[in-house]
């Protein structure tokens, strides 16, 4: 089975509990850059793995799927130089011990402990043993998983936060075949996989089989699922490459037509062609990707162009500087051009009709946005902001005299949100996630999860619903004050 994963913002999640009547989940991509087709698979909450027809490692799901235990280091033979693989996003971080004898890396922080090393970037944190093996992972104060190996140093067990516990059986290569849940484990399901040629082909469960198969290529071309229709990858191939050409569905499919206008030691410029149908059906929607890259040295350095077309008529371009920074954006018929400050922060924007500004504080938050009318028909628009010594948004102000106070609680969550005339509330339960969001004045909607950690779909009595309606408009009112600044809470 496939699950969502829900971003922790309270707006996000007031909307998500609203919107939870109509919810979807999408979790398959085509990169129109490089035509690589892209499958995430959640065959429960903590074990996510993606494939990409790009992926160049192998690792516990074989070759070309990746999951975040995945994650290594890698030791520099003779240098102060150490190497982290992170599986979950399949790239390198590099770290290096300078001359006081402390690491250090581009983002977040890297350091020895008494059983290793350990990293930490925003809320994540990955533990390692003293041989580059991940033992932790944490994704957040709340979200954990602890991972054991063998004396081969193949994964041998997997923990998580919510009490799911899997003894894991793998083959020679350490490519996972069986999770076996043990006698203390909330989850009951034992998960069997099976490969062909180091692929993986089949992943089964007490309620069916998921299969897979692959081109001469070892391109991903069928994916089955037990809830889900069954998705078929096409391939073309295009100058030295496969990209994906067609991607079909029970009922829909999408065409993908790549063209090259010009490729030189300066610039590589292509169109991509998209034709989205149903079975059965003559109206097609066509839309057509057209991008200018910029090559240095022989490789990609920065997007220069993107347009799209509908039926022959452009309806979007953006245009990025050589930092790769939009420089200018066309869209709905209005071009936006952009100006920078430090650090890359967008300082000003200009339209044909308004001109936009930002300020920002040493920590780079937003403290004061304006939108002005050029001809000055209108007065100024402006909010101002303000935020805490941890760097929380506590206080928010318009031009309109409206103001929005945020209150936290010590970990950093929203407890509440208050206006002259309304009041929203945040309760929590023990993994820190949202437990109940009371209107004062209206009424509470009560979240549940399952075993999943997912929100469960539960609401589907009319006064809860309502209710949830309501939420969204009291938020979507607080939301203004905050003007088209960006910033999100």
């Amino acid at each position: 089975m496939t699950y969502p994963s829900y971003n922790k913002s309270a707006i996000s999640y007031i909307f998500l509990i609203f919107n939870m009547f109509i919810s979807f989940s999408g979790f398959a991509t085509v990169n129109l850059q490089t035509g690589v087709y892209s499958l995430n698979i959640h065959d429960f909450t903590g074990m996510e793995r993606h494939y990409r027809g790009d992926e160049t490692h192998s690792g516990i799901m074989g070759k070309k799927w990746m999951t975040v235990y995945d994650t290594r280091l890698k030791f520099k033979e003779d240098t102060n130089i150490l190497y982290m693989f992170d599986g979950a996003i399949s790239r390198y971080h590099i770290f290096e011990k300078n001359i006081s004898g402390n690491w250090q890396a581009k983002t977040g922080t890297f350091s020895e402990t008494d059983s290793g090393y350990q990293y930490n970037y925003k809320d994540r944190i990955y533990k390692f043993n003293d041989k580059g093996l991940l033992t932790e992972f944490h994704k957040n104060a709340y979200v954990w998983f602890k991972i054991s190996y063998d004396k081969d140093e193949h994964i041998s067990r997997l923990t998580t936060y919510e009490g799911i516990d899997y003894l894991v059986e793998t083959n020679t290569d350490g490519m996972i075949i069986k999770l076996r849940p043990s006698e203390t484990s909330i989850a009951v399901v034992e998960i069997s996989y099976s490969y062909n040629d180091g692929y993986l082909h089949t992943v089964k469960d007490v309620t069916g089989v998921n299969n897979y198969k692959y081109d001469e290529n070892n391109l991903l071309t069928y994916a089955s699922f037990v809830s889900k229709p069954p998705i078929y990858i096409d391939y073309v191939k295009f100058e030295s490459d496969k990209y994906v050409s067609k991607v079909s569905h029970r009922d829909t499919y999408e065409k993908y037509n790549f063209k090259k206008i010009v490729r030189n030691d300066r610039e590589n410029h292509f169109t991509v062609d998209i034709e989205e149908g149903m079975k059965g059906k003559k109206d097609v929607y066509k839309i057509r990707h057209e991008f200018n890259e910029v090559y240095k040295n022989g490789k990609y350095q920065y997007t220069k162009r993107v347009r799209r077309y509908r039926n022959d008529y452009m309806f979007f371009e953006q245009v990025n500087n050589s930092n790769g920074l939009k420089q200018s954006l066309f869209r709905q018929g209005v071009t936006t051009k952009y100006m920078y400050g430090s650090n890359n922060k967008v300082i000003r924007q200009e339209t044909p009709d308004y001109i936009t500004t930002y300020t920002y504080n040493e920590a780079d938050d937003i403290t004061y946005f304006s939108l002005q009318v050029i001809d000055n028909s209108k007065p100024e628009i402006w909010s101002r902001f303000s935020y805490n010594n941890e760097g929380e948004l506590i206080l928010a102000e318009n031009s309109e005299g409206k103001i929005l106070s945020i209150q936290h609680d010590s970990n950093g969550n929203i407890i509440s949100l208050r206006t002259d005339d309304k009041l929203l509330h945040f309760t929590y339960n023990d993994h820190g996630m949202y437990e109940k969001i009371t209107v004062e004045g209206v009424g509470s909607i009560k979240i549940t999860y399952d075993i999943h950690g997912d929100m469960s779909k539960n609401i589907s009595d009319r006064d809860d619903y309502e209710v949830a309606k309501k939420i969204t408009e009291v938020v979507s009112e607080m939301m203004t004050i905050l003007g088209k600044s960006g910033i999100s809470i």
